[in-house]
């Protein structure tokens, strides 16, 4: 797990090949005010321009990818993102490969980390990095952000 200001993404340019080509094009829609939707970058990476209510839970379900790296970068808003180390999770439903994607709940691990993402700041997650991204830090309230996917 990385967590950091995007004015500092280069520092990160060799987590990736498309990171940096990534994080340009999310720079480029996030000005431009792009609608939400799927907007599709080189070499099978993708982007995701997202706006939703996060949402108060106790209780989060955490999901976590085995194809794609995560980079999710806050616009607008203010979300928690719970993060723990997947294999220390239990399975709440199994992975599934069309979504790219397997859900898990804590049960007793421990090690689980709270992030927050506010304006400008991303987080990138690996596949070994299970996260519960969308919850309220209080209230409900609206965010906008975009969530990258980096083949892994």
């Amino acid at each position: 797990m990385i967590v950091d200001v995007l004015k500092n993404a280069f520092l990160y340019e060799g987590i990736h090949p498309a990171f940096l080509v990534a994080v340009e094009e999310a720079e480029r829609l996030a000005a431009e005010k792009a609608a939400p939707g799927r907007y599709d970058l080189p070499d099978g990476a993708y982007l995701m321009v997202q706006g939703y209510e996060t949402t108060p839970t106790d209780t989060p379900t955490f999901e976590a990818h085995r194809a794609y790296i995560d980079v999710q970068i806050m616009l607008n808003g203010d979300e928690v993102c719970y993060v723990a180390e997947r294999a220390a999770l239990a399975e709440k439903q199994a992975y599934t490969a069309d979504g790219d994607y397997e859900l898990l709940e804590t049960g007793d691990a421990k090690g689980v980390h709270k992030v927050n993402l506010v304006d400008g700041v991303f987080a990138v997650f690996f596949p070994e990095d299970a996260h519960a991204p969308g919850i309220a830090n209080g209230e409900a309230a609206s965010v906008r952000k975009i969530v990258v996917k980096l083949p892994a």
